[in-house]
């Protein structure tokens, strides 16, 4: 009897188990401030997670822009990920969302302070702040950091940063650089890579075409490998896998121990 109560625990164990590490991760972009360019990054990243096998369920949140979900109505080519609109803070609006089974649920902020953005910092896994290089920027991240920290109660396991976006490409101008060293001085949490300034992800947005398909010469089957030779769209394509593998990276690190 000891014995089958014991392979009944394993068994009960292993599932769970298994359960914990299917779990889907939510992952949410928003801020103070609107214009930073997180509703592109929503999609370029939702591009590449589908680029990389994994599954994907977008919500839009903002419902004062609603880009989100007009870019995915006008997306009629390639209907790899659903796309909702939720314009509600309630308990039932985020049970919704934790009720997806897809790998990544991408959740589209508002940029600006409200229950919408609250809710989402309540249950996701990872925000994400993106910032223009600008001192407009720097002033909203104290009160960001304070909202945080009124959610961890809530959600302990929250992970946050803060994203460098709209940075320019041109390599002869430090802004990027001085940016990202005042928000480390200020002990900010900052992703490595930036959003850059290309000119691809506006183009690939636009035309609701995924950033993969935007570039002619890009192979599906093979690997960009980083070189001097290559065209300004093909180091987009670099720098947003790279910014990917990043957050799924640090949301791995993160992960409890079975």
């Amino acid at each position: 009897m000891y014995l089958i109560l014991n392979i009944i625990f394993v068994i009960i164990s292993f599932s769970y188990s298994i359960s914990v590490l299917k779990m889907s991760k939510i992952i949410s972009l928003g801020g103070l401030k609107g214009g930073t360019g997180k509703t592109s990054i929503v999609i370029h990243i939702a591009n590449v997670l589908i680029k990389f096998g994994y599954t994907v369920k977008l919500f839009d949140l903002d419902e004062n822009t609603k880009n989100l979900s007009s870019w995915y109505l006008f997306n009629e080519k390639n209907k790899n990920m659903s796309c909702e609109q939720l314009f509600n803070s309630s308990q039932q609006a985020a049970v919704k969302i934790k009720e997806c089974t897809q790998d990544f649920i991408l959740l589209d902020c508002p940029g600006m302070l409200g229950k919408e953005l609250r809710m989402a910092l309540s249950i996701s896994d990872v925000f994400i702040a993106p910032l223009e290089p600008s001192q407009f920027s720097i002033e909203t991240m104290p009160k960001m950091e304070k909202l945080i920290e009124s959610v961890e109660f809530i959600n302990s396991k929250l992970l946050h940063y803060y994203l460098i976006s709209r940075a320019t490409t041109n390599i002869f101008v430090t802004k990027n650089q001085v940016f990202s060293e005042l928000i480390k001085e200020g002990g900010y949490p900052l992703l490595k890579n930036f959003f850059l300034e290309r000119g691809i992800y506006k183009k690939s947005v636009d035309t609701a075409i995924s950033i993969y398909d935007s570039v002619p010469l890009y192979n599906q089957n093979s690997s960009i490998k980083p070189t001097s030779n290559l065209s300004s769209d093909q180091k987009a394509i670099i720098e947003i896998e790279e910014l990917t593998k990043e957050i799924i990276n640090n949301i791995n690190k993160n992960q409890p121990t079975q």
